[in-house]
């Protein structure tokens, strides 16, 4: 359940060998995929600060700051084959998508993993 006074629950979520159909859902409120350790290292460089002397703070300077927060499990499943989400959710949209989210991880076993959450 979202705290009311989080604007964001953030997920990172690791999946492989899923179908289409299950990719799809995943992939839905993706705001990064993340599929080797190349394209995951690439980011980080790209992404290593934010301007948090901005009046703006947009998405991206938010996923700079998720991708520090959870690099190191993000980088663990890229080397066991997974890809990765994060996936960014407004408090607005409610809890449906991260329930089904983890309906789907319990029927599918190690296939799809919620690795973390946050509220922000």
């Amino acid at each position: 359940m979202l705290n009311r006074n989080a604007k964001y629950q953030v997920a990172v979520i690791a999946y492989k060998d899923i179908s289409n159909d299950i990719k799809e859902i995943t992939n839905r409120n993706s705001i990064c995929n993340i599929k080797n350790i190349d394209e995951l290292n690439e980011m980080l460089f790209e992404h290593s600060y934010y301007n948090s002397r901005s009046s703006r703070f947009d998405m991206n300077d938010r996923m700079n700051i998720y991708l520090d927060w959870f690099k190191k499990g993000i980088q663990e499943k890229l080397e066991e084959d997974y890809q990765v989400n994060i996936v960014e959710l407004h408090r607005s949209y409610g809890n449906e998508y991260m329930e089904n989210i983890l309906a789907i991880e319990k029927e599918m076993n190690s296939k799809l993993l919620v690795l973390d959450t946050e509220l922000i």
